[in-house]
């Protein structure tokens, strides 16, 4: 297993735009997306299309999550 550390939560969006497809079988659609004045980490799509919301909570509080559920 690989140990992965990332200095930014903008090396951790990268690192993961960049694998989407083969670590999470998403595809991607946007990165820092605006919906009604918030900022979505990324945007993706399942093979089903089933929308995925990715949002990093490194500096982030538990409310903002609670905010895309809700509009989800």
């Amino acid at each position: 297993m690989t140990d992965w550390v990332f200095s930014s939560e903008f090396d951790l969006e990268e690192f993961i735009w960049a694998r989407l497809e083969p670590l999470f079988n998403l595809k991607p659609l946007a990165r820092q997306y605006i919906i009604k004045g918030q900022i979505c980490d990324i945007l993706s799509t399942t093979p089903e299309q089933q929308l995925v919301v990715l949002e990093w909570a490194i500096d982030h509080s538990l409310s903002q999550l609670q905010i895309w559920l809700h509009w989800l």
